[in-house]
């Protein structure tokens, strides 16, 4: 188990590093040992950059099946579709994997993101509700709302969110040292 995260810390090393020959290598050792999704997404990430995008989103899309809540794999999912200049499919895999896992704040915050992106305040509205239902002290998912009320000129609405974010976030502070 070590060892292969040990290999996974190294391929996220020479990827940084932009080692694309040594990454590959250690994507085909790890893969050989197993079709972990740290592995799938390496390799999904290392096939999108060199220009072989039905792999990377066969390989990112075999990490979702494992995972559908990996924020990493709909991250690069979504890139390796906008890279190959089809926006509405990048976003449509998204909101395919996030209906899966709608109690997972981060996905929902994700596809928020992306339809505010591609101008649908309204379902990005709903998918950062959504995240803030699966996460109430989601201070994301606040500003995200906030967000949202500001683009639509409901000043108000964004100020009190703000300022409920403000005020939690002060009782979380005198309380630490109240217990110190």
């Amino acid at each position: 188990k070590s060892s292969i995260q040990v290999l996974v810390g190294r391929n996220w090393a020479l990827w940084t590093k932009g080692d694309l020959a040594e990454m590959r290598k250690g994507i085909d050792a790890g893969l050989s040992r197993g079709r972990s999704v740290e592995f799938l997404i390496q390799d999904g990430l290392w096939k999108s950059r060199t220009g072989n995008h039905a792999g990377a989103e066969a390989a990112l899309q075999e990490a979702l099946k494992i995972d559908p809540a990996n924020l990493l794999a709909m991250q690069a999912l979504n890139n390796t579709l906008a890279e190959q200049k089809n926006p509405s499919l990048a976003l449509e895999k998204v909101k395919e994997y996030a209906a899966h896992v709608p109690k997972s704040a981060p996905a929902q915050i994700l596809l928020g993101e992306l339809l505010l992106a591609n101008g649908d305040r309204v379902q990005a509205r709903v998918a950062y509700a959504s995240a803030k239902a699966a996460a109430p002290q989601s201070i994301e998912a606040d500003l995200s709302l906030a967000k949202v009320d500001y683009l639509e000129n409901k000043y108000d609405d964004a100020q009190a969110r703000l300022r409920a974010i403000l005020s939690r976030s002060e009782e979380r502070r005198v309380g630490k040292e109240c217990r110190s």
